[in-house]
């Protein structure tokens, strides 16, 4: 979903709405963090403008934003958020059960980290490539 408000520009990468509750979920999707402090504050834009954005798109205003970063699960991804823990733990403290958990029913406020299997992996995720070679004539 892309937006224009008061000058600031961007793309979100999905917008979640769940009606029941009035809950509108911001959710960023990194393939892998290059910087944390870009990562935090485009997030932080997004964030900002979701209620407008999504009063706009789903015709009722928001009870509560949720922001939430997804990270393609691989090693170097893992180590790069543990080497930021400082920063992200403060912007992004729930995880694990906890965000599954509030997605399954929203309730209170969310600002969490998750990783996920990168889809473009399909079922060779984890797995080396394998090299075949014609047989010589």
């Amino acid at each position: 979903m892309t937006f224009a408000i008061y000058g600031e520009r961007g793309s979100i990468d999905v917008l979640a709405w769940h009606p029941a509750s009035r809950t509108l979920v911001v959710i960023e999707v990194k393939t892998e963090i290059t910087s944390a402090e870009e990562t935090l504050r485009r997030h932080d834009v997004k964030v900002r403008l979701a209620p407008r954005i999504g009063t706009e798109r789903f015709g009722a205003p928001p009870a509560r934003v949720g922001q939430l970063l997804v990270i393609a699960d691989d090693m170097t991804n893992r180590r790069r958020v543990e080497r930021l823990a400082p920063v992200l733990d403060a912007a992004y403290p729930g995880r694990g059960r906890q965000v599954r958990a509030w997605l399954a029913a929203p309730d209170g406020d969310l600002r969490g980290l998750m990783f996920t299997a990168r889809a473009d992996r399909g079922d060779r995720a984890g797995r080396r490539p394998r090299r075949v070679r014609a047989e010589p004539s």
